[in-house]
């Protein structure tokens, strides 16, 4: 599994002004036609290219140039693209074609192409100080940090999630693909622990925001539907949302539901990883543990494990809609 990427892209080849020539064409390009088609050429190649037709050039500049180049050939399907314009607003579109060499654009300095997808025009300062910064670069292309990436599929997804659950599924996916591409056995079980202790974080702190925690009476009330569920005092239900029994018994409280995920036997091999994590062994996409209080083997298995880690936000939010913006 390849996660997305996020690329901010400007619209100038040769200095020139060719956003509304992208647009229009549902393309996105970088200029220095004179390189040539880039499919086939690794970074090595497209430095002779560039030393050739810019022999004047620092070598510096050649190795920054050729490794924008070979990146923006690089950038795959379903990748974002982020391209702001005359700082005022910001168009967000989606790969649905991987590079190309169009030569009917070469006249206009057009030729490197990736064909996208118009998904949203935002206006520049509607975004965080933060992605707004960022987006100030003058560099023709520039990958985005990870860290901003919630709030971008935010706005791609309409505000089905708010921007906690964002951040905690695109979290999510990077511990599952890490997860993926290590052969690494104690760093596989490490990764997988991170997963049960995100998820952990997660639903704690959605459990502290859907109720008030402020003290009234000693009760501990139920702010959505304006009703005392039970009778505890602050820190107790602080210290209960710590512990796995506490998280479900405040669970069902707020959503009259049990909380099916972990399962007993899931929250034995996640304090199996935590009591001792060279003890539990991975054998494909199983993992053998031992279940600490009855003594016996257990195996769980571990793609479904992260499908529940993953879809869990969806399956909350059917429970309950005012969730849609946590």
């Amino acid at each position: 599994m390849s996660e997305k990427e996020i690329y901010e892209v400007r619209l100038f080849p040769g200095e020139e002004d060719r956003y509304e020539d992208c647009i229009k064409n549902n393309i996105i390009v970088i200029g220095w036609t004179v390189v040539d088609d880039l499919t086939d050429m690794n970074i090595e190649r497209i430095k002779e290219k560039l030393k050739y037709h810019f022999d004047k050039y620092p070598k510096i500049r050649i190795t920054q140039t050729a490794n924008m180049l070979d990146r923006f050939r690089k950038i795959k399907k379903d990748d974002i693209i982020l391209i702001p314009y005359k700082d005022k607003t910001v168009t967000i579109a989606s790969v649905i074609k991987p590079y190309i060499y169009n030569k009917n654009f070469e006249n206009k300095d057009m030729a490197h192409q990736i064909g996208i997808k118009i998904e949203k025009k935002v206006n520049l300062s509607s975004l965080s100080e933060s992605l707004q910064n960022t987006l100030k670069a003058r560099l023709t292309l520039t990958k985005i940090s990870r860290d901003k990436h919630a709030e971008v599929f935010g706005i791609i997804e309409e505000k089905k999630y708010g921007k906690t659950t964002l951040a905690y599924r695109e979290n999510m996916k990077f511990i599952h693909n890490t997860f993926i591409n290590t052969e690494n056995e104690l760093i596989k079980k490490s990764l997988l622990f991170s997963a049960f202790s995100l998820y952990e974080s997660y639903l704690t702190d959605l459990l502290k925001r859907k109720i008030s925690l402020s003290y009234k009476g000693g009760c501990l009330w139920d702010s959505t539907n304006n009703n005392i569920v039970e009778i505890l005092g602050k820190d107790a239900i602080l210290s209960s949302l710590e512990k796995d029994n506490g998280r479900r018994r405040i669970f069902n409280l707020i959503f009259n539901e049990k909380l099916q995920f972990p399962t007993n036997e899931q929250q034995n091999l996640r304090n199996s990883l935590a009591h001792d994590i060279t003890s539990p062994s991975i054998q494909d996409d199983i993992i053998y543990f031992s279940n600490k209080k009855k003594d016996t083997p257990a195996e769980e298995i571990i793609p479904n494990i992260f499908k529940e880690f993953i879809s869990y936000p969806d399956k909350l939010l059917k429970m309950n809609k005012d969730l849609k913006n946590y």
